[in-house]
């Protein structure tokens, strides 16, 4: 694209700078050329797919009594007879709750206990990706 050039998304005229365009183009060649952080990505994504498969096999995710609590609670911030953020608080911090939010509506996620489960893998990849960052700048290689 050249300067000032227009672009139509969803039917709406949009001015790309295409400086900016350049540095999007830049930074997704960077991430897929980069083969560690791939590797990094690939396997992280792998062994957390693998862990939750396993214990939901197994069983496992739904083994202690405080993980249907933490279920219950964030499922009753939509359903409950005053649903609400009054739900939050009590017992526990309310971070996993509200972590939970985005997966507890779905049925099946909230009765396998996947609701619980999918914020887990999520900050693993993330925390895997942040690691492989500190280390690539600790050891400048």
């Amino acid at each position: 694209m050249r300067m000032g050039e227009r672009l139509l998304v969803l039917n709406t005229p949009v001015s790309i700078d295409s400086g900016e365009l350049g540095a999007v183009h830049i930074s997704i060649r960077r991430w897929w050329h980069d083969r560690l952080r791939l590797l990094t990505f690939v396997l992280a994504l792998t062994l957390s797919t693998a862990a939750t498969w396993y214990a939901a096999s197994n069983h496992l995710i739904l083994l202690w009594n405080d993980a249907h609590a933490h279920l219950q609670i964030a499922r009753r911030v939509f359903d409950n007879l005053t649903p609400g953020a009054a739900q939050f608080g009590g017992v526990w911090l309310p971070l996993p709750h509200i972590v939970m939010l985005p997966f507890i509506g779905f049925d099946v996620l909230w009765q396998t206990g996947l609701a619980g489960a999918m914020p887990s893998m999520i900050a693993y990849i993330v925390a895997a990706m942040y690691l492989y960052q500190f280390v690539l700048r600790l050891t400048g290689s």
